[in-house]
């Protein structure tokens, strides 16, 4: 299995689709099998993009069965399509705000 080399991200938000360029951070092989050779290997692909604070947290605020939709578009291969949950973006501005309480200087 080669890398699907994700360039792009779309993504909901409030007026419309979204879309931001990905950065790749890391890249890995995962195991390679016995039958390697034919199937190829299992790879990760590690990427990140932008996304606005308030965006999150509009998505936190949502009901929790109404997920947040990103495509991760590939150059080879197939597509990725992902789901955040709110409370997962809840979780992500707790732990933003607790460390930017920790960086305040009076």
């Amino acid at each position: 299995m080669t890398l699907r080399n994700y360039s792009l991200a779309n993504y909901e938000r409030t007026s419309g689709i979204g879309t931001a360029e990905l950065t790749r951070i890391n890249s890995n092989v995962i195991k390679c099998g016995q039958y390697s050779d034919v199937l190829g290997c299992d790879r990760s692909e590690e990427v990140v993009f932008d996304v606005q604070e308030e965006l999150i947290r509009q998505i936190a605020a949502r009901p929790a069965d109404k997920l947040w939709r990103i495509k991760f578009r590939a150059t080879a291969g197939k597509d990725w399509e992902e789901q955040i949950a709110p409370a997962e973006a809840a979780g992500l501005l707790a732990a933003i705000d607790a460390y930017n309480a920790g960086r305040r200087v009076d």
